[in-house]
């Protein structure tokens, strides 16, 4: 960020109470006063358990050049600027960089695999410049201007996830944002508690292609209707992709595990973009990676790559941390996906799961999926179907509607073991004893059920027993 403590304060149109002198140059911009650093503005967020305003004059102290806030607080030499909504405040900031940008932008969402596609499409596009990111899951009405507020004026593209959890939540990310390209990849029963049902999901996922730039374009996922036709009622000339008609321009299938030297696991895919189609052999696996190659490698075609670069990137992929990560631990493969679920990731994330496991036992040590409203109790019973038709051997379940995971189970005469666990101790116990050779126990759950503390206990029994 470079710009004038002017600057801020016109673009904010708040209220100067005090002041530090306007000429003063603004570096960045935060969230957290303990990170605050000389020549930053610090934004003042109300949130459930703090109230930023409460931080405002330890922000002034570490050096902050504005305090940003929503009531007087005390600011030391610090300016205060005056806003309605802090939040808000945020977003007309972070819009007034990206048009000053001249980095092409780049915006995912989806209901699942949205953080892999965007790590994967800035890892490529890295081969050939700068790219600036959201770092980790920073994809919110305030994640969001946060990764731009961090991004450099030498990039040569940003990549931003954006993610929605209420029915007003795309609009306000597209206008922040207003990418050059969006890419939708899919769409599920996710969030529902707060959306609604598929298909609004699907109506609100493709309201970010009504904040396009001039001139930008779509890239869609065919393999979902309810996706694509929204999709192109917001933009008809969207350029679909998918993992199912090879027909497209835009295509990757999954052809199935291809070990490497080493014994690790790759998967083998065949990719098809409008200049070339190539068989690859990468370092993740499952169906659902190809879903996310065809939209990385899809995207950063139309963002001018060659043929030669987009494989070269590719080449480089690997499982993000808590995204189907592999560990060995006292020589069972255990595998963290524990990143976060819904009914799409889980269904894909549990078939993978059953494919490197192979002809060995297979554990599933799964969360609650949170957030799905009415539909939490079919989904979960749901769950426990898919549980069953991958031929589990235990299946241990952590939150509520353990019992809906049970009838699933049930209902298609599981044979294995099923226990709700209360605690990561609990979980590890039930695995110890068992004889899990060539087999693998996966780790997967809502952000909040934490399952990664069940992988790490589970872990250091295996190791030590």
């Amino acid at each position: 960020m470079n710009l004038s403590l002017a600057e801020v304060e016109r673009i904010l149109t708040g209220a100067t109470v005090t002041s530090g002198g306007l000429s003063v140059k603004v570096t960045g911009a935060r969230t957290d006063s303990r990170l605050v650093q000389p020549g930053d503005v610090f934004f003042c967020i109300q949130g459930q358990r703090m109230d930023g305003h409460n931080f405002a004059e330890e922000a002034a102290k570490r050096g902050a050049a504005a305090i940003v806030a929503e009531q007087l607080v005390e600011t030391g030499d610090a300016a205060l600027l005056l806003v309605k909504d802090t939040v808000q405040a945020m977003g007309r900031l972070a819009r007034s960089l990206r048009d000053k940008t001249t980095a092409s932008v780049t915006a995912v969402t989806g209901s699942a695999g949205k953080t892999s596609v965007k790590e994967l499409l800035a890892q490529v596009l890295s081969e050939t410049m700068p790219v600036s990111k959201n770092p980790g899951n920073f994809n919110n009405q305030i994640g969001v201007p946060l990764s731009i507020f961090e991004a450099s004026e030498l990039d040569g593209a940003w990549v931003l996830e954006a993610g929605v959890s209420l029915p007003h939540d795309m609009d306000e990310l597209g206008c922040i944002i207003a990418p050059d390209l969006a890419v939708l990849t899919n769409v599920a029963k996710a969030h529902t508690q707060g959306l609604g049902g598929l298909d609004d999901v699907a109506r609100i996922k493709a309201r970010l292609l009504a904040y396009l730039a001039e001139g930008g374009r779509g890239l869609v996922c065919r393999d979902y209707p309810e996706l694509w036709r929204e999709a192109v009622k917001v933009h008809p000339d969207c350029i679909p992709f998918s993992t199912q008609n090879p027909e497209l321009d835009f295509y990757c299938g999954y052809l199935g595990l291809n070990s490497a030297e080493d014994g690790r696991p790759k998967g083998l895919f065949s990719l098809k973009l409008p200049t070339f189609s190539a068989e690859i052999r990468l370092g993740v696996i499952g169906r659902h990676s190809a879903e996310n190659i065809a939209a990385a490698a899809g995207a950063a075609h139309l963002l001018g790559m060659s043929a030669e670069d987009i494989l070269r990137g590719l080449s480089q992929a690997s499982a993000g941390p808590q995204r189907f990560r592999l560990r060995q631990a006292g020589g069972v493969t255990l595998v963290d996906d524990t990143y976060n679920a819904n009914p799409l990731s889980m269904e894909r994330s549990i078939q993978a799961a059953r494919e490197l496991a192979g002809d060995g036992p297979l554990v599933l040590a799964l969360g609650e999926m949170l957030e799905l409203g009415d539909l939490a109790e079919n989904e979960h019973e749901r769950l426990g179907r898919l549980a069953a038709e991958a031929g589990a051997a235990l299946v241990l379940f952590h939150g509520d509607h353990g019992e809906s995971v049970a009838r699933g189970l049930e209902a298609l005469g599981f044979k294995g073991g099923f226990a709700v666990v209360q605690t990561p101790a609990d979980a590890a116990l039930r695995l110890q004893g068992m004889d899990l050779t060539g087999g693998a126990v996966l780790f997967k759950g809502s952000r909040g059920r934490r399952m990664e503390t069940f992988l790490t206990a589970a872990a250091d029994r295996l190791e030590h027993s």
